[in-house]
């Protein structure tokens, strides 16, 4: 499968795939009780534990399930039932990357994710839901032996990545606004990006920065 990315007029990138900090969140509302549960490390079903046969029958009304549901079809890198995951005009806010607007742009990120990583799978950690709202936390594993992602080319790491998703579903089922959070920088230093934290190029990087930073102060910058 080759790497597509998704239409450049629907994805608005708000912070690089080092990590960042830009003001990029939608108006996502999550009970409080939710949010202190999502980081309740409570064991909970993985979505390889979703049968087959469940995977072909129609999609589960109860928003927890469902989400058990979706990221089942994910960690099997189906993408053949999006329209039954995705409404035609959902948001997803990855906070380390970027918003990706529609549908179809959602999928072709998803596309190109599994491109890169052929081997990744994702196991649920805790799905926890109130009325149509979903929190999911998930752990991501791969090999970034694929094609290039985010115009990175692969660079044969392995890569271990936790996060957690705040769901919004419509009426149907279908999500219409999803923010994803996961450790970017981490993202960046497993891949290769970045140094990894402590070490000699890391402090090195460190050092260069703040001495920049500091010259940029005597000049009035």
């Amino acid at each position: 499968m080759r790497s597509r990315e998704p239409p450049a007029s629907r994805v608005t990138h708000g912070a690089d795939v080092m990590g960042g900090s830009a003001p990029i969140l939608l108006n996502v509302t999550v009970p409080v009780r939710l949010l202190k549960a999502a980081v309740t490390p409570t064991p909970t079903k993985g979505p390889t534990q979703v049968s087959n046969a469940a995977l072909h029958m129609a999609p589960p009304v109860d928003a927890r399930e469902r989400a058990r549901w979706a990221f089942a079809l994910l960690d099997r890198h189906d993408l053949s039932r999006a329209a039954e995951i995705w409404a035609p005009d959902a948001v997803d806010v990855f906070v380390a990357v970027g918003i990706y607007r529609g549908r179809d742009a959602i999928v072709g990120f998803f596309e190109g994710f599994f491109a890169a990583f052929p081997d990744l799978r994702i196991e649920l950690e805790q799905v926890l839901s109130e009325d149509r709202r979903v929190v999911v936390r998930w752990c991501a594993r791969g090999t970034f032996t694929g094609a290039s992602f985010l115009g990175v080319q692969p660079t044969g790491r392995a890569v271990e990545l936790r996060g957690i998703d705040f769901v919004v579903l419509d009426e149907h089922g279908l999500v219409v606004e999803n923010t994803i959070y996961y450790d970017g920088a981490g993202f960046a230093r497993q891949i290769g990006m970045l140094p990894a934290r402590d070490s000699v190029a890391d402090r090195a990087m460190t050092a260069a920065f703040n001495g920049l930073t500091r010259l940029r102060r005597l000049l009035g910058r």
